[in-house]
């Protein structure tokens, strides 16, 4: 199995992301993760990048909208590449830990 890259959405809200970050541990088979942020505040991108964290800015100016950052949520996960990705929130937590083979297995079977 090759490993599921992730796209998390973010909004500036690092104590979300934070958390957020710390669950996703738990999954299984997750490959590279990169952070959509919609913010518009060059703070917070400068924040992000002192984090270490890959991400894309929808826009440096102001906040775009949910449709404007899923569209890009969605450029982003097709540069993977990969016939599969998981889409995250900052808000999502995972509660369990999540092995990510099953569900793609099952997903590759029944792509009608």
């Amino acid at each position: 199995m090759t490993d599921v890259p992730a796209v998390l959405l973010g909004h500036r809200r690092k104590e979300f992301l934070l958390n957020t970050l710390a669950t996703l541990r738990g999954l299984v088979g997750a490959g590279p993760l990169v952070i959509v942020d919609d913010s518009g505040d060059p703070e917070h991108h400068r924040w992000l990048d002192n984090q270490g964290l890959s991400f894309t800015v929808v826009d440096q100016r102001k906040n775009s909208g949910y449709l404007t950052a899923m569209q890009v949520v969605w450029q982003v996960a097709e540069a993977f590449k990969t016939p599969s990705f998981l889409f995250w929130e900052e808000d999502f937590l995972l509660t369990e830990p999540v092995d990510l083979s099953g569900i793609t297995t099952l997903l590759d079977r029944n792509q009608d």
